[in-house]
């Protein structure tokens, strides 16, 4: 496999409106992805190198993930993924008894009424 440095591979990569993408986009395609998709390649230094074999890759994976947008696992923003864990955190506490913030167990999971996991036992006649 012969590696090349993100401004080697600019030459590799099709032009669009006439110009090869910048490094910058190359680096982004490297640590953020496309949809999910991220250039493989490997750094010594400070500088990135990849193949010509790994651009043709990421380029089938990105017409794949473009194609069937449903299989992407889309990363959330920071704002989305706080409330999504203050979500979790009370689903834990509310439904289990886990407080996470004091890594205790509650009354709630002792109670007569709920097994050992925190589930609402159902009276047995």
């Amino acid at each position: 496999m012969n590696l090349a440095s993100v401004s080697e591979v600019r030459s590799l990569l099709p032009k669009h409106n006439g110009k090869s993408p910048d490094t910058t986009t190359i680096r982004r395609w490297i640590t953020r992805g496309v949809n999910g998709v991220r250039l493989n390649a490997t750094r010594v230094g400070k500088l990135w190198f990849t193949s010509p074999e790994w651009i043709e890759e990421f380029q089938r994976r990105c017409t794949e993930a473009a194609l069937n947008p449903q299989q992407v696992v889309k990363r959330c923003s920071p704002k989305e993924h706080q409330k999504r864990m203050k979500l979790a955190r009370e689903v834990l506490l509310n439904r289990w008894g886990i407080d996470l913030e004091n890594e205790t167990k509650t009354e709630k999971a002792a109670s007569p009424e709920s097994d050992s996991r925190g589930n609402r036992r159902s009276a047995r006649v």
